[in-house]
């Protein structure tokens, strides 16, 4: 037996020191075979040293996570660990935040300023995900009241507004300005920080300013139209998200002046125009579009190809350099469902197939005619290759139908090919505009996992 276990397996723990202890600790944990001793000598251990010292000695040695786990979830109140034991669990071991947030009630019982202290400058992130994780109402409200206290201190003394001066927005936590302003006992102070706590926002600017509506006239009339497509769109934090990051990364006067020259009296109406899930859409004026979105799938296509709608795309990126805002300008063209048919949609995945283009939008390959519009004229489309519109193929100048979304579009190049459903959708009676010899040749190669 290995000399180690046998000294721990004779020491009378009730007659050791302090001190004596804590060298036996030591003793063990910088033994070479520590996870092996503590699989002999854990029970012994766990009998005759309180659960917390024995938390304290061992919960940054990764040999015993399991020991470390076993102990918080059998043997200790949650309340009483150590902030820095829990920070350590956070961000060095595998089971991470979870636990920390799934026990978040228990673990921030009567030491809410303290826990908040120490998250707050240390990972913003994480703060907003405890906000959202309290089950408890009362430990919610204490934990937002007491968030609101602190950064209004921070805001009298003049420490946040110093922090965004010196562009360190990450002190403060995208909803502060909305916490404020609900805030009946706070509200004064929203008011009076109003422009720097819209400014300082990483998102929610809109929600921020909706709150203080007619007592921010200056903030209301320079975001006046911001604003009105927030409202428009039922407070879709989606519209808000995508605003202010257009305000923080990108260049929203430019945007103003696209829909003010579009619709200077500001006609703008929600709309939906195939459900998409990355985009809310609105009509401008009598002849436009304007989606508003926070990402896009990745694709490599020429967006100038004609049987896309043609649009003007500005992508927003924040200061990693991901996209974080998509906004995009479209013509309002028809999309009544009752003129769409189905050949029109066939003659559509034909020209995409003839171009090397293929749609893996599941609704496009169930020929929803939501996901298609017709253009007021053939002239209007994207050329692309093309020289000229007169160029464009006859059977797309009779009904020239476009794609709405180019989410879901990919290129096919060598090994990759369209997919079966979208190749299944093309009949014989394309074969004098496609080899319809080729395409089944591809069908079989997918069905028996070949290449072409």
């Amino acid at each position: 037996m290995n000399e180690l276990i046998k000294k721990v397996k004779s020491t009378r723990f009730s007659k050791i020191t302090t001190e004596e202890l804590f060298e036996l600790l030591k003793e063990i944990n910088t033994s070479e075979n520590i996870k092996e001793i503590y699989d002999e000598i854990f029970p012994i251990l766990l009998n005759n040293i309180y659960e917390n010292t024995l938390l304290n000695k061992i919960y940054n040695i990764p040999e015993l996570n399991d020991y470390c786990i076993y102990l918080l979830y059998n043997k200790i109140d949650l309340s009483t660990v150590d902030i820095d034991i829990l920070i350590y669990f956070i961000y060095n071991t595998p089971w991470r935040k979870k636990f920390f947030l799934d026990n978040i009630d228990i673990i921030s019982k009567n030491r809410i300023p303290e826990i908040i202290r120490r998250i707050y400058n240390l990972d913003i992130s994480l703060y907003n995900l405890m906000l959202n994780s309290y089950k408890s109402k009362e430990n919610k409200l204490e934990f937002i009241t007491y968030s609101v206290k602190m950064m209004c201190i921070s805001l009298e003394e003049g420490t946040i507004i110093e922090s965004i001066k010196r562009d360190e927005t990450t002190l403060i936590p995208n909803n502060l300005g909305y916490y404020l302003a609900q805030t009946s006992e706070y509200k004064n102070l929203a008011l009076t920080h109003k422009d720097i706590l819209f400014e300082s926002a990483n998102n929610q600017k809109f929600r921020f300013l909706s709150l203080l509506n007619d007592k921010a006239p200056e903030l209301c009339k320079k975001y006046k139209v911001a604003l009105k497509l927030y409202e428009l769109s039922n407070h879709s934090e989606r519209t808000d998200s995508s605003l202010s990051n257009l305000i923080n990364f990108g260049n929203y006067n430019n945007i103003n002046k696209s829909i003010l020259t579009i619709s200077p009296d500001l006609q703008i109406t929600p709309i939906s125009i195939n459900k998409t899930s990355t985009n809310d859409v609105f009509g401008l004026g009598s002849n436009n579009i304007l989606k508003l979105g926070t990402k896009r799938y990745t694709y490599d296509i020429d967006l100038n190809f004609f049987r896309i709608i043609p649009s003007k795309v500005y992508y927003i990126r924040n200061k990693s350099g991901q996209i974080c805002s998509v906004i995009e300008f479209q013509p309002n063209i028809y999309t009544d469902p009752n003129i769409i048919t189905l050949e029109m949609i066939k003659e559509l995945f034909l020209d995409f197939m003839r171009h090397g283009l293929y749609i893996a939008d599941p609704n496009c390959l169930k020929y929803e005619v939501n996901n298609f519009g017709l253009l007021r004229d053939y002239r209007d489309a994207n050329l692309g290759q093309y020289k000229s519109h007169e160029d464009l193929p006859e059977s797309f100048k009779r009904y020239p139908l476009v794609l709405l979304d180019v989410d879901l579009v990919y290129r096919y190049d060598g090994p990759q090919v369209p997919p079966i459903t979208m190749l299944d959708n093309i009949t014989n009676f394309h074969s004098d505009i496609l080899d319809y010899g080729k395409i089944k040749q591809i069908k079989s190669c997918i069905r028996n996992g070949g290449k072409l």
